[in-house]
């Protein structure tokens, strides 16, 4: 059964932002997608992101002003 795993995200703080990524990418169960959807920051989260261009698991949103 695939899960989808939500996280939203308004100009987070790196490091967290990338704990938490990780943090479901360590999870033990693997049929998963991960949706990041970035919320209007004032900068693009997916240059964040971009260390886990690699892994198919992951999609990231931008929803605008």
């Amino acid at each position: 059964m695939l899960v989808s795993v939500i996280l939203a995200s308004h100009n987070p703080d790196v490091s967290m932002l990338k704990d938490a990524v990780n943090s479901v990418l360590r999870q033990t169960y693997k049929d998963f997608e991960l949706i990041i959807v970035d919320d209007g920051s004032d900068n693009s989260i997916k240059e964040i992101i971009c260390s886990f261009s690699n892994d198919k698991r992951i999609a990231v949103y931008r929803i605008g002003h």
